[in-house]
């Protein structure tokens, strides 16, 4: 129909005056006039057109910068967020390893822990809060033989130590929901078994082999699931060509199943999945290479793997699942401190500390996330209501 209009000739006869034809002529003045008007209308869609693009990818979140806990606080390897809000970590001072807790108005408290090397020297690797409300850490005695160890902090402050079995390293703790504190692994540092383990309450230990072995290989991450299983991130070293990353699943039974999805960290999300940040070989080949760019990772408890797209520019390293059902994560690389936030429906924006350090670290408390950056800045923000 439009062609059929644009293609017929213009009429020549001459169209008669009309009634009401000298109202509808401008004179030069109301024309400017008339003009001025459009182009402030046109401003004032386009402002609110970017201003909502805008809120979509940035705002201003109500993040407050906690004092650090004490002048060594410098990398805490170890970190949980507790139920009370509070933040457990590893720290180091000039009276030897200790654990600390901050809570979100900044007061701090320490607790040495006990050690047989004179030195102190000690290094935390994991903890977790567990059931009993105590702390469990573990870690290895840098004293030469590099003894692991694993204990337990009741709330006041009384440490109890578990033996655990010759040449098991423990790298991840998690409180799971059968009551036992549940771990990732290495068994025999030199045929480098990779296993998901558990410790009950009274110190009894159990652990269950990841399908996937390769010598150099190691859990990343482990997570309890929207289904009760413990889910975990393996990925292989470069010296075994055959191997390659994995997502897998341990049920509270001890059944072991994978798929072959690399991930990184991963997360239990509100929509009954586990959300994870993605990982792509290097040139090598080796699965530990560079973050995944523009594309957070999503598997379905059957193992069914996806990726939403999120900034093209941004590389997902660290993720929490937020109190508020959304699934938070850190951007690799950023120093204004950038942190973002996506909905199960796949709703992203973004947020910043307004600090000048990339965070490194993200633990989900009810209501808040805690946040560390590369400057040794801690940062506690509140979740939108």
């Amino acid at each position: 129909m439009e062609d059929d209009q644009g293609n017929q000739r213009p009429s020549t006869t001459a169209r008669s005056p009309q009634r009401g034809d000298g109202k509808r002529a401008l004179n030069p003045r109301a024309m400017v006039l008339v003009g001025i008007a459009a182009a402030l209308i046109l401003a004032v869609i386009a402002t609110t057109i970017y201003t909502q693009f805008a809120a979509h990818r940035t705002a201003s979140p109500a993040a407050t910068k906690v004092a650090a806990p004490n002048a060594t606080f410098s990398w805490p390897n170890a970190f949980t967020a507790a139920p009370d809000g509070s933040l457990w970590y590893s720290a180091s001072s000039l009276r030897g390893p200790a654990i600390g807790r901050v809570t979100p108005d900044g007061a701090n408290t320490e607790f040495p822990i006990p050690t047989d090397d004179a030195a102190g020297q000690m290094y935390l690797e994991a903890m977790a809060i567990g059931s009993d409300g105590a702390t469990w850490i573990s870690g290895e005695e840098l004293s030469g033989t590099f003894t692991s160890f694993m204990m337990r902090m009741t709330p006041n402050g009384a440490f109890t130590s578990f033996p655990l079995p010759a040449g098991l390293r423990i790298d991840k703790m998690i409180a799971g929901p059968d009551g036992a504190i549940w771990f990732s692994g290495v068994m025999a540092l030199e045929t480098h078994v990779s296993l998901v383990g558990r410790i009950t309450m009274d110190g009894h230990i159990t652990t269950f082999p990841t399908l996937s072995q390769s010598t150099g290989s190691g859990l990343l991450d482990i997570c309890v699931g929207p289904d009760k299983a413990i889910w975990y991130t393996w990925a292989r070293s470069h010296n075994d060509v055959t191997g390659s990353g994995r997502i897998g699943r341990v049920s509270l039974s001890g059944d072991v199943q994978e798929f072959d999805v690399a991930g990184w960290v991963v997360a239990s999300g509100s929509d009954g999945a586990l959300w994870y940040s993605e990982i792509v070989p290097n040139t090598m080949g080796d699965v530990l290479g560079e973050m995944r760019q523009g594309y957070i990772g999503r598997i379905t408890t059957m193992g069914t793997a996806s990726e939403l797209p999120i900034d093209p520019s941004t590389r997902i390293r660290g993720i929490a699942a937020g109190s508020d059902g959304a699934i938070w994560y850190t951007v690799y690389g950023d120093q204004a401190g950038a942190f973002g936030r996506i909905t199960p429906h796949g709703d992203v924006k973004t947020f910043s500390t307004g600090g000048s350090a990339q965070i490194v670290f993200i633990a989900a408390a009810p209501g808040a996330l805690w946040l560390f950056d590369s400057g040794h800045n801690l940062w506690h923000y509140r979740l939108p209501v």
